[in-house]
């Protein structure tokens, strides 16, 4: 029970990260894998000790990839046409 108390810790302390630290794409991107990471703890928690099942544990890695997969080919498309990663020198009217 201590260290699933610990791991809700860790889980609120990256989404404040999340929402007040992320000036920069790759720092908003490291917090929300960060995220992702102390929610598929808690799903494998969940799963091997309710329903012995692990397709939605693998389901929900695979969508884990696809989302650091496209996160970091945005972060790459944003440095390459505007030369850096700041939200604050993003323009959305631009597009």
């Amino acid at each position: 029970m201590l260290l699933i108390m610990c791991y809700f810790l860790i889980f609120l302390f990256s989404l404040m990260n999340l929402f007040f630290k992320s000036e920069q794409l790759l720092l908003f991107l490291l917090s929300l894998e960060f995220l992702m990471m102390n929610l598929l703890f808690y799903l494998f928690i969940y799963l091997i000790s309710i329903w012995n099942d692990y397709y939605i544990f693998m389901c929900f890695m695979i969508i884990m990839v696809v989302e650091s997969i496209l996160g970091l080919n945005l972060l790459i498309l944003m440095i390459r046409f505007q030369g850096n990663d700041y939200f604050f020198s993003f323009n959305m009217l631009m597009c």
